[in-house]
């Protein structure tokens, strides 16, 4: 079986990069930072892209609030005018 090769949806590019990221996430009125997710990162654009696995777990992280935080941070907070 021959498989597909892996295109970044934004740019069309074919080459990634294994990395760990960080990413924030918006819930419940709530920011959130997730840190060393692990991610194939595209070489041209940066674009992340998560194993079904690793998204699952950000997921349950977040939203069933399984996991206490590692660490909590101020966040400035500013409207567009």
């Amino acid at each position: 079986m021959k498989l597909e090769k892996e295109i970044c949806y934004f740019c069309g590019n074919t080459h990634f990069a294994e990395q760990e990221i960080e990413q924030m996430y918006h819930i419940r009125q709530k920011h959130y930072v997730v840190q060393n997710i692990p991610a194939r990162v595209c070489t041209h654009c940066g674009e992340p892209v998560f194993a079904i696995e690793v998204g699952e777990q950000i997921r349950k992280t977040l939203n069933e609030e399984i996991v206490a935080p590692h660490k909590t941070v101020a966040l400035e907070q500013n409207e567009f005018v």
